[in-house]
């Protein structure tokens, strides 16, 4: 049976929440989300991916569009070898630097020192709710659908 789930992280992938903060940004969730839906937060011990899972199929260049996937697979093994303190990366079609970060993915994706999971996500968080959690956490934000 597959579940699909919503995440909340920082637009900023280096971007840290005190615990006070993400115990506040829960509360904030709680008030919002179906009470019977299980709200989770994580602190990362080194920058993590987080994916879109059954909905990723490819990614693209930021500056041409055209298809990396593969180079980026090879890539990602390189950077996470190094626990991802690099991002930075020079794309093979245009010759030009950008971050892991900023590539096209197929559906949203990110890297991220936590991640708030909103389990069994049935609907959209509404722009209020999301212009109020980035005011709380003081960064943008990165919504990643995931399908497992």
């Amino acid at each position: 049976m597959s579940e699909s789930y919503t995440y909340i992280i920082s637009a900023d992938p280096r971007h840290r929440l005190s615990e006070d903060t993400a115990e506040q940004m829960l509360e904030l969730l709680r008030r919002h989300v179906l009470s019977d839906t299980a709200i989770t937060y994580e602190q990362f011990p080194q920058l993590r991916f987080i994916d879109s899972g059954q909905n990723f199929s490819q990614v693209c260049c930021p500056y041409c569009n055209k298809t990396i996937t593969d180079w980026w697979s090879a890539e990602m093994e390189r950077c996470h070898s190094s626990g991802f303190s690099d991002l930075y990366v020079v794309v093979p079609c245009c010759q030009l630097t950008t971050m892991l970060s900023q590539l096209q993915y197929s559906w949203p994706c990110g890297f991220a020192e936590y991640a708030f999971r909103i389990g069994k996500a049935e609907k959209r968080l509404s722009s209020k709710l999301l212009t109020e959690i980035e005011a709380l956490i003081g960064t943008g934000l990165v919504l990643i659908y995931q399908h497992v």
